[in-house]
Parts: C-alpha cells; sequence; structure tokens
C-alpha cells in the first residue's frame, strides 16, 4: 500500500521544475503582449507564487514534525506569511509598476502547473501496469 502512495504522488521536486517551466512560458508569452508592467506582474507573480510554495512546504514539515507543545510558533507562520503576502502584493498593485491581470497570471503558476501535471498523469499514465 506504502509503495502504491509513493508510486501516484508527486514529489516536491517534480512540481517545482513544473513550476519553474511554467513560468517561463508565462513569462515568455507575456513579451507577445510588449508591455513591461505587464512582464513585470507575471514574473513578480510567479515568484511570489514559488517562494510562498516552498515556505508553505516548510511550514507544513515543522508543524507535523514537532509536538503539540512547539506548535504555538509554526501555527502563528501561516498567518503571518499570509499578512506579508498580502502586504507585498499590495505594494506591487499600488506602485503601479505591475499590471494586475499579468499579477495574477503569474501567481496562478503553480495551479496551472499542478492542473498540467493531473491531465499529464489522467491520459498519458497506463492502468494497466498498475494492476
Amino acid at each position: 500500500m506504502a509503495d502504491n502512495a509513493q508510486e501516484t504522488s508527486w514529489s516536491l521536486k517534480t512540481i517545482k521544475g513544473g513550476t519553474l517551466i511554467t513560468s517561463v512560458v508565462l513569462l515568455a508569452g507575456s513579451l507577445f503582449f510588449k508591455s513591461v508592467p505587464f512582464t513585470l506582474g507575471v514574473l513578480a507573480g510567479a515568484f511570489l507564487a514559488f517562494i510562498n510554495f516552498i515556505l508553505l512546504h516548510r511550514i507544513v514539515v515543522k508543524m507535523t514534525s514537532e509536538t503539540s507543545q512547539e506548535k504555538i510558533l509554526p501555527g502563528l507562520l501561516p498567518l503571518l506569511k499570509f499578512a506579508l503576502l498580502a502586504l507585498v502584493v499590495f505594494v506591487l498593485l499600488y506602485s503601479k509598476k505591475v499590471d494586475p491581470i499579468g499579477l495574477v497570471i503569474g501567481l496562478s503558476s503553480i495551479v496551472i502547473t499542478l492542473a498540467l501535471m493531473a491531465l499529464a498523469k489522467f491520459f498519458w499514465d497506463d492502468p494497466v501496469k498498475k494492476q
């Protein structure tokens, strides 16, 4: 049973690599619009999403590995991370140096990666091989 779970799960390395590839493709696509604020928005959003994903992984690992008495600080970390992310997004949008649509597209890079990975697994994974 444990081998099957390992076989069907995606590694963190795979998700990170896929996200970087997706971000590069989104960034290259943003150059088509010839808008510096749009491209900066995609770049900033992809960077924030990637950093947010890494920090979230670290927080989850920390929360699941520590005793209940040591979980108070890690329990506050997601709130602190969210507040910091919201502040950075606010500053970026308030400065008007990045396009909001580009920022949203960049922030969606991990969601796009996970959706593409799920579709690839659905269409190209051999169900006969697992039986």
